[in-house]
């Protein structure tokens, strides 16, 4: 070795052991507590807070240079409920000499416990560490000597022993609402660019409401600049949440996954993802591929055998208790986006639930416009064995044909249109298209065809021998209180066509109906249906105005040559009454509740019935019976299985209270003029009708020896009962007894009108003697005796 080398190096071995015990003197004189005054004073000055350094300061010098801090404070900004902003119970940070000599920094664990933090926001928007913030934002002074960085620091060399923070709480008050987030523990292992590390982490969560989420999660990682490169490998986390505000009281998932960044590929990738919930599994992975321009990406989501009565029972999630085999559910999807390029080029989501299987497709030509298209699959299902299966039952409980879709829609920022409807609903034809526009305040549109539809396979009915037992009265009033809705109506905007080929309504049957309705917010909802049904046609018009804090309910009903009798057979099971009808019905109500919609019920309506009968009663046959018996105590009802026919039937009701009070009835049939009036109580579902048909003279009549007595006279009948069983009444004793009456009137009138006209005469005669002359008295032939009774005469 050269005598140069030889000097200079004991000249560095002499600096050495000289900066040695420069460092020893230092780590035994000086006594960092003597201090604290000066550190809490500078503090004070460039925050204007206060610093409590209530424990000891350690200072260690070699082969570490370090710190040890306890119990320090720093108070909260004035006007704020807690007092101490922050509080930290231990705080350690350690930093290695000798390696700096080589330009590397080699820390020691950084731990720090018993972190305490206190976050504020008022009312009015001010937080407890805007001054902080502001004192950060004030403009740095210039040094008095600017200091000259001669070297650098290469990141590759920096190492730290871990990071550990335990025991952390903090508070946010926001208003009056408080967040705790405490129990905060994050530990990694030693901390060294390109070398893996792992990391593991706890926290909970307290909420306003109570509700405690713990967090836990653990993963081992790593880092490099080269690239750069990172990676998280066998990431697991567990998320728990317990409270009233919890389904089942306590729930918990679980997540697990891998992932990666280089950026030298300009990849990513996320790998091996699960997600567990009451041991359901759904499966995921994500690619991206050139994330520097293109940004490809590849997502695919999986579950496979999901048990999804298992998971809504875990979440309190009612489900019927008659309810059969739930199947499993099995679903894909698969997205490939350019998000680079604005779009995703392709979706494809795949749900198998059972004996349902639908694919839906969709691609967004631009992400930022929200613009796209898609494409809506469902196979065909019976649809109403299905959800009978999963304890749903849709109407009748039997199959009513398939059900399969098929639509394509496309979607706009504002808009989005099903530009095809096609497919079958319960074996019928099903075709049109629909659109939803505005979604803030929703425009709907739709123009649909269906070849055929039975109302009752869907929301269900009774049928023609239920409704021939009536409603209860229970059940009755139920429906009375139930409240109208009407808020979809207040802000509807709505134009639709609906065309029927078929429609069953509970048996009734039309043929080619016509369903529009057109409404604007503000505005009444109007709706028309016009149909053919029974030989003739069916117009309906309705309003419904919602603006009001009543709503108002309004009907015109126009029907033509309506056969009634099949109308009513098929309709209520019962066809007591036949002929071609037409009639006009104007009709408003107004309430919130369903009794008071009927209660408030007024209009009125103009009927004609021709070449009827009404069925099951013979009014000919009740009359004789009842004038037979117009003897007894009581007149009774003689019904029989005959009918009454009639020519026509005209009247009028007018609709009050929800009662129809019976106008103007007239008509005709060869044995009677009708005529009455009364009363029809829809609410009850009850016939108070009094009839006065007049009997007509005619060759049956006037040679029937008991209908005889009757003719021209106005027979009392009573028509009572169900709407769809009237019951009637004839009674004959009072019209009886008047006519006896009246008969023993004519009688003495015309015994007096003959002995008046006898008077008469005899007075006449006697006046008449008593003006001619007298004469001779002459002598009396001898008469014979006469009778005594011609005598008194």
């Amino acid at each position: 070795m050269s005598p140069f080398l030889k000097k200079l190096l004991f000249v560095l071995l002499a600096l050495v052991v000289l900066l040695g015990g420069a460092l020893a003197v230092v780590a035994f004189t000086f006594d960092p507590n003597d201090y604290k005054d000066d550190i809490q004073a500078q503090v004070k000055k460039h925050t204007g807070r206060d610093l409590t350094l209530s424990g000891p300061l350690e200072l260690s010098v070699f082969p570490w240079l370090g710190v040890e801090a306890n119990a320090l404070a720093l108070s909260n900004a004035a006007g704020f409920d807690d007092p101490e902003f922050a509080r930290i119970e231990h705080l350690e940070a350690r930093l290695r000499l000798l390696p700096l000599l080589k330009g590397q920094v080699e820390l020691g664990k950084i731990a720090l416990h018993g972190l305490v933090l206190n976050l504020q926001r008022k009312a009015d928007g001010s937080s407890n560490w805007d001054d902080l913030a502001g004192a950060d934002e004030a403009e740095p002074t210039e040094p008095d000597d600017p200091v000259e960085v001669r070297g650098e620091v290469d990141v590759q060399d920096l190492s730290i022993a871990g990071l550990e923070l335990f025991d952390a709480r903090l508070q946010w008050r926001d208003g009056d609402q408080v967040t705790v987030v405490e129990g905060l523990n994050l530990e990694t292992g030693p901390i060294r660019l390109g070398e893996p590390s792992t990391l593991a982490l706890s926290v909970m969560l307290t909420l306003a409401d109570k509700t405690q989420l713990e967090l836990k999660a653990q993963t081992d990682w790593q880092f490099e600049l080269d690239g750069p490169f990172a990676r998280v490998d066998q990431f697991s986390a567990t998320a728990s949440a317990r409270g009233d505000a919890v389904p089942g009281g306590e729930q918990q998932i679980a997540l697990a996954l891998s992932a990666a960044y280089n950026g030298k590929t300009q990849t990513a990738a996320v790998s091996d993802g699960e997600l567990r919930f009451v041991d359901q599994l759904v499966t995921f992975s994500a690619q991206l591929d050139e994330l520097s321009s293109a940004q490809k990406a590849k997502f695919d989501l999986k579950g496979s055998n999901v048990d999804v009565r298992r998971m809504a029972k875990a979440l309190d999630v009612a489900l019927p208790e008659e309810s059969g085999h739930w199947p499993n559910l099995n679903f894909a999807l698969q997205a490939d986006a350019s998000l680079g390029n604005d779009r995703v080029e392709a979706t494809t989501l795949d749900i198998g639930f059972g004996e349902l299987k639908l694919t839906a497709k969709a691609a967004l030509a631009s992400i930022a416009n929200q613009t796209g298209s898609g494409s809506i699959s469902l196979k065909p299902l019976d649809l109403h064995a299905y959800l009978a299966a999963l304890g749903y039952p849709v109407g009748a409980p039997k199959s009513a044909g398939p059900t399969r879709l098929d639509m394509t829609y496309a979607i706009a920022p504002d808009r989005i249109s099903i530009e095809k409807i096609s497919g079958q609903l319960a074996g019928e034809a099903l075709s049109g298209k629909a659109s939803v526009a505005q979604f803030d305040k929703p425009q709907l549109r739709a123009n649909l065809d269906l070849a055929g539809l039975t109302v009752s396979d869907w929301v269900g009915g009774e049928d023609a021998s239920e409704k021939d037992s009536g409603a209860s009265s229970s059940s009755a009033g139920d429906l009375n209180s139930m409240e109208v809705p009407m808020d979809w109506a207040r802000d509807l905007n709505l134009t639709a066509r609906v065309q029927i080929s078929r429609l069953n309504a509970y048996g009734v049957k039309f043929r080619d109906v016509r369903w529009t309705a057109d409404a604007r917010p503000g505005t009444p909802v109007k709706q028309q249906l016009v149909a053919n049904a029974y030989g003739g046609q069916l117009a309906l018009n309705n309003s419904i105005d919602a603006s009001k804090p009543k709503p108002v309910l309004g009907v015109d009903l126009s029907a033509k040559a309506i056969g009634l009798g099949d109308f009513l057979q098929d309709g209520w099971g019962s066809r007591w009454i036949t002929g071609t009808t037409e009639l006009g019905l104007n009709l408003q109500s107004q309430g919130a509740t369903v009794g008071a919609m009927r209660s408030s019920a007024s209009g009125e309506a103009n009927y004609k019935l021709k070449d009827g009968e009404v069925q099951g009663i013979s009014l000919v046959d009740l009359v004789r019976k009842a004038s037979a018996l117009a003897g007894g105590s009581k007149a009774q009802a003689a019904q029989s299985g005959e009918a009454t026919g009639f020519s026509e039937l005209v009247g009028r009701f007018l609709i009050q209270s929800g009662k129809l009070k019976v106008q103007d009835l007239g008509g005709n049939n060869p044995w009677f003029k009708f005529g009455g009036d009364g009363f029809i109580d829809v609410l009850a579902g009850q016939f108070d009708l009094k009839l006065a048909p007049t009997l007509l003279e005619n060759p049956t009549t006037r040679n029937d020896k008991t209908l005889s007595k009757l003719i021209g006279l106005a027979i009392p009948v009573e028509i009572s009962g169900p709407l769809t069983k009237p019951q009637f009444k004839v009674n004959l004793e009072d019209v009886l007894k008047e006519k006896a009456r009246a008969e023993l009137r004519d009688k003495v009138d015309e015994k007096k009108d003959e002995l008046k006209d006898k008077l008469n005469d005899k007075l006449t005669d006697f006046f008449r003697k008593q003006q001619q002359p007298k004469s001779e008295p002459q002598q009396q032939p001898k008469t014979t005796p006469q009778p005594a009774q011609q005598q008194q005469q």
